[in-house]
């Protein structure tokens, strides 16, 4: 098991207590392999989400399978969880039957966890809009935006308010966390996607409306975590619409991404394998969680951010599949 530690006061000590307990047998334990990391951080967690994105596929089928397994694994961990964050791509295509199949299957698995979950969109919620677009045939956003309007229907879950807007904001206490989303015009005239504009010249949101995000960042009084489908400059396949709020302010502690599905080659090249990287220029750490599927990621993947009362923070990767921790984030205190 790969640990990746920021500059702390934590040793060499540390990193060997937690390799003797992968090689002893805690590798599969759930809690009891997170919490010898802890004991041997000297780290007591606050709070606990579980972090996922890219289920999207054309073949709902394989996706319920893929969801399942995931399910049944964080089931076995018993990690209890504050709330789940999907980071986009959760349907994908044009298909209105396996569409609709697809978001009840997120239901029929995400709801019995009985946690709330928050969402941003990816640039596959668009596939069915921009079909819709092309034809003349947009029928509003509760019909164009399924998987949307899927989340703003169950109680206790979140997305942004209306497809046009592109970031939401939670106070989860110790930290402030800036959710930003893919959207679009509902009238069909703009939309972003990959980290790009279409339709620019009617795009509302330039570099003033950035600049402004930056700012509230900036002046949150508290640390900030920052989570989108997309990566920054520095991760895989990064947004050159987020890149617009960097240099990071300095409140920024992590960023959290999917869309470049682990092992994927033909999309993700070089970097298929990246899940850990920073932001160019800047000591502020970026993670792959993606993906959920299996078809053109190489596993059914996940992660969890745990967060310690010295506001410290660690990212641990889930294979749901082979149902073993792959790597770690350790941030310093």
């Amino acid at each position: 098991m790969r640990i990746v530690l920021q500059e702390s006061q934590y040793g060499v000590a540390s990193i060997n207590s937690l390799s003797r307990c992968t090689r002893t047998g805690c590798r599969d334990g759930g809690e009891a392999l997170l919490g010898h990391a802890r004991a041997a951080l000297g780290r007591k967690i606050l709070k606990r989400f579980w972090v996922i994105s890219d289920l999207q596929q054309s073949d709902p089928l394989n996706s319920e399978r893929c969801l399942r397994t995931a399910v049944a694994d964080h089931r076995d961990l018993s990690l209890e969880c504050d709330a789940i964050w999907y980071l986009g791509d959760a349907i994908e295509r044009q298909d209105e039957e396996a569409i609709r199949t697809m978001c009840g299957i997120h239901l029929q698995y995400l709801q019995p966890l009985a946690v709330p979950v928050r969402y941003v969109m990816g640039n596959h919620e668009f596939d069915l809009y921009r079909s819709r677009v092309n034809e003349g045939s947009l029928q509003g956003p509760g019909e164009d935006f399924p998987f949307w309007n899927t989340v703003r229907s169950v109680p206790g879950w979140r997305t942004i308010e209306s497809v046009d807007q592109f970031f939401f904001v939670e106070d989860i206490g110790e930290f402030l966390v800036v959710f930003f989303s893919d959207h679009g015009d509902p009238a069909g005239r703009w939309f972003t996607t990959h980290g790009e504009a279409r339709g620019a010249a009617d795009y509302p949101y330039g570099a003033e409306e950035y600049a402004r995000v930056r700012e509230m960042i900036a002046g949150s009084g508290k640390p900030v975590i920052t989570a989108s489908h997309y990566a920054l400059a520095g991760g895989a396949r990064p947004s050159a619409l987020l890149n617009q709020l960097l240099p990071l302010p300095d409140t920024v502690r992590l960023h959290l991404h999917g869309h470049s599905h682990i092992g994927d080659q033909v999309w993700g090249g070089k970097d298929c394998y990246r899940k850990i990287a920073c932001v160019d220029h800047q000591a502020i750490p970026q993670v792959n969680i993606s993906s959920l599927e299996n078809t053109r990621g190489n596993s059914i993947r996940s992660a969890y951010l745990e967060i310690y009362e010295d506001l410290s923070f660690g990212v641990w990767f889930r294979n749901h599949m082979k149902k073993r921790w792959e790597d770690a984030y350790l941030s310093g205190g």
